[in-house]
């Protein structure tokens, strides 16, 4: 469902077949039709509001990116991969 409802709402509702076909073992038509219906809604909720300047918290961005500390290594996953 979490797959289906990024394909509405990021892809514009271009859902790819095998998403499709995993939602259809277990949901009916009519609660594929019922997802449907409240996810658009809900994004086109969003969207309007955010059109219109009427989001509660009208703010540029919610995530900043932060600059790495000076000599910092690249290799985010460095310490994960590292046997001591």
């Amino acid at each position: 469902m979490l797959a289906y409802t990024d394909d509405l709402v990021l892809s514009g509702g271009r859902v790819p077949d095998g998403t499709f076909a995993v939602l259809k073992k277990h949901l009916s038509d009519e609660e594929i039709l019922e997802f449907t219906y409240v996810t658009a809604l809900y994004d086109l909720h969003a969207v309007i509001s955010k059109a219109l300047r009427l989001e509660y918290d009208d703010v540029e961005e919610r995530i900043v990116e932060v600059a790495a500390p000076g000599g910092a290594s690249a290799d985010v996953m460095g310490m994960v991969d590292r046997k001591d």
